[in-house]
């Protein structure tokens, strides 16, 4: 026997329909038991009275009763046939029960796998409506966007129109000024053209002045080492002196290493430089060469300094420390006393030079006598070598 199974896909309707069929399963294998027991009872009950007629009777009715006893055992045969007939009916209803008990447990674990399958289809079903939830949200919501974009389109039409009409009406105000204006294109052209000329005519002037400005600084120049000379033969009376420049410090060649290659052998010698901001020239003479040695000063009875713009030269207090050769903080290339004068290395590039008044030369004033800076930037170093006849003794 087989009942038929309604599947729903609501969840509150599938707790019922799992609980009935678990109960029509039950009530299909408590029919097939009763059924067997009732064959069982009626076997039982047909030889008990077989027995009971068989055992009853008493013997002395049997040895009367022949005939009886023949009937009783025809009786006796049709029922042992009746009870044979009924164990191969009850063995065939036995197989026929397990027939139905395989059939039924085919059918629950039908029935579990089924349940399963619906409840993956709710699961996708609950996923489809979320999803279509959400559709659904984001079409209103775009509905909505493109109702206020076309709002803003229909604005920006009319904001287009009104444009376009501003615009044509400033276009035919331009055009009015351009035509009023051709005058003054022909004469801002004819203008432009004259400051051309100009640029050319100023071009050339800042030639000039530039190549008169190099005139002047040979003349400076020509003019120091001039006045150098001068001073030179008034502390060395009576004798003849040229000048020739051997080296001149610029930007890219002012260092200690192409210095001292070139003047460590030179003697007499003398120096000039040029302060940045004043123009104003200053130096040193000295009998000795710059070659460093162990001792950081040498002895020089000849040496002095000059300040070319004050027209003046100190003498020397110490002769001892009359000129400076290594100086163990800042690298030195050249100096005069006790940094009376002392030009660092890198001269051009340099900010480390040092002017003071007093210490190793007695100056004609003590304040700005060489430079208007303590501290001076150089924009010209030149050294040269000092040509003295007849030679200097002692020196």
């Amino acid at each position: 026997m087989a009942e038929q199974v309604n599947y729903s896909l609501d969840p509150a309707k599938k707790e019922g329909t799992t609980e009935t069929n678990e109960k029509g399963e039950v009530t299909g294998k408590s029919r097939m038991i009763m059924i067997i027991l009732l064959v069982v009872g009626l076997l039982l009950l047909v030889i008990v009275l077989w027995l009971a007629i068989g055992w009853g009777m008493d013997h002395s009715d049997q040895v009367s009763c022949k005939d009886d006893l023949d009937k009783k055992e025809k009786t006796i045969q049709v029922l042992n046939k009746t009870v044979s007939e009924l164990k191969a009916a009850n063995a065939a209803l036995v197989k026929e029960v397990k027939d139905v008990l395989g059939r039924i447990e085919i059918l629950i674990e039908d029935n579990k796998e089924l349940k399963q399958r619906a409840a993956h289809l709710e699961m996708e079903i609950e996923v489809l409506n979320k999803n279509i939830t959400d559709r659904d949200r984001i079409i209103n919501k775009l509905r909505n966007e493109l109702d206020r974009l076309n709002e803003t389109i229909a604005e920006l039409n009319d904001n287009v129109e009104e444009l376009y009409a501003d615009m044509r009406l400033i276009v035919g105000i331009l055009n009015q000024e351009l035509n009023r204006n051709q005058g003054l294109i022909k004469e801002i052209d004819y203008l432009e053209g004259r400051i051309e000329e100009y640029k050319t005519i100023i071009s050339n002037q800042d030639a000039k002045i530039y190549g008169l400005m190099e005139q002047l600084e040979k003349l400076d120049e020509s003019y120091s080492v001039q006045w150098l000379r001068a001073e030179i033969l008034e502390s060395l009376s009576n004798k003849k002196v040229s000048l020739k420049q051997i080296y001149s410090g610029s930007a890219l060649s002012c260092n200690k290493g192409d210095f001292h290659k070139t003047v460590d052998t030179v003697s007499p010698n003398a120096y000039i430089a040029k302060e940045r901001e004043t123009g104003y020239a200053f130096g040193g003479f000295s009998s000795q060469n710059w070659k460093v040695e162990e001792n950081e000063y040498k002895k020089d009875k000849y040496a002095f300094t000059f300040s070319v713009k004050n027209s003046g030269r100190c003498t020397l207090i110490n002769e001892d420390h009359a000129i400076k050769v290594k100086n163990d903080t800042t690298p030195l290339l050249l100096g005069h006393g006790e940094d009376d004068i002392f030009i660092a290395n890198n001269c051009i590039n340099e900010t480390n030079h040092k002017v003071q008044v007093g210490k190793t030369y007695n100056c004609p004033k003590n304040e700005n006598f060489y430079t208007l800076s303590k501290t001076p930037k150089l924009t010209s170093f030149s050294f040269y070598e000092v040509k003295i006849d007849p030679p200097l003794t002692d020196a």
